[in-house]
């Protein structure tokens, strides 16, 4: 059984090591966190409130809100729409699917080391 194991990670020693360091920058930047997480809270708090009392955004006048609205449909339609027609369908997902499977075959391993490291680190 023990060979088992050592022959698999040694198959797949791109995704251990992806993951390894992941959770070695996860519980770094998890001990980090918790050291400071009082006044990151502090922070994020008094963003919260510039923001929602208008003293970060200015308010948006009820006339062109609906501009707004238009205008980030149409950013998002052009951002997602693959293959150019004009309309967000299922060949849109598709090919964004397609595209995006090396993308995610590369992070995940990296990005799931670092979340169990983080937590590590932030326990």
């Amino acid at each position: 059984l023990a060979q088992e194991i050592v022959d698999k990670v040694w198959k797949h020693q791109d995704v251990v090591k992806s993951a390894g360091a992941g959770a070695i920058i996860g519980y770094t930047g998890g001990a980090i966190l918790k050291s400071v997480t009082r006044f990151a809270l502090v922070i994020a708090g008094g963003a919260f409130v510039a923001v929602h009392s208008g003293l970060a955004l200015p308010a948006i006048p009820i006339g062109n809100a609906d501009h707004f609205k238009a205008e980030a449909k149409e950013t998002a339609v052009n951002g997602l729409d693959m293959n150019g027609d004009g309309v967000l369908d299922k060949k849109d997902a598709d090919l964004l699917w397609h595209k995006a499977q090396p993308w995610i075959a590369r992070h995940v391993p990296l990005s799931g080391g670092l979340l169990g490291g983080f937590l590590m680190g932030f326990k």
